[in-house]
């Protein structure tokens, strides 16, 4: 039964990395709508504090981020096998994507009715990454500080996209020093660490 139950839970992982990786257009952040949705919504598997932290951990690994996440979510559920098989469940979707976009480039793309659909998809993704990002917003953001990092990042990121890396570390140094502040303070003020700031 245990068995059968690890089975199921990998053909899961394969089907739902698969069904990601067929309708994520636009790059790594085109996933997170489709992840909240699978992972948070649906299964009960990750909540958002968790989808950030992947969020975050796969954008500063090298790599592609479909594939860094895949493999992260798939360990975190089945070990070794889950990471193998929800990895390829979202490597494949593209892989023969890319076949048949080589096979009818030519013909397909230079076509003004595809290019002009697929700007109306881009639209609609831009609109999910906003919606997705709102709502983990509202569940993540819960005190001054978290607000004042996420600021501080939101525009050092607009007028430097490349800077990345570097919001990510800077952000895990404040957070380490704040939370290591509090909790020195923790028993003079009798504040908890992550209690909601007033």
């Amino acid at each position: 039964m245990k068995e059968k139950t690890e089975k199921n839970r990998l053909l899961t992982l394969f089907l739902v990395f698969f069904k990601v990786g067929l309708f994520t257009i636009g790059g790594g952040l085109a996933m997170i709508p489709l992840y909240r949705q699978e992972f948070s919504e649906k299964r009960d598997w990750l909540t958002d504090e968790e989808m950030v932290d992947i969020i975050a951990m796969t954008q500063s690994l090298p790599g592609v981020m479909a594939i860094n996440s895949a493999a992260f979510v798939g360990y975190r559920i089945g070990k070794v096998p889950g990471a193998v098989i929800a990895a390829l469940g979202a490597l494949l979707p593209s892989v023969i994507i890319i076949l048949a976009v080589g096979i009818v480039y030519a013909g397909v793309f230079q076509n003004e009715f595809v290019i002009r659909a697929f700007r109306g998809v881009q639209c609609a993704l831009a609109a999910m990454i906003i919606a997705s990002g709102i709502k983990m917003i509202k569940n993540t953001i819960k005190s001054r500080f978290a607000a004042v990092v996420a600021i501080c990042a939101g525009i050092w990121i607009f007028f430097d996209s490349t800077a990345i890396i570097y919001v990510i570390i800077a952000a895990a140094a404040a957070g380490a020093v704040y939370f290591g502040i509090r909790k020195k303070d923790k028993p003079a003020s009798g504040s908890k660490d992550g209690e909601a700031e007033p």
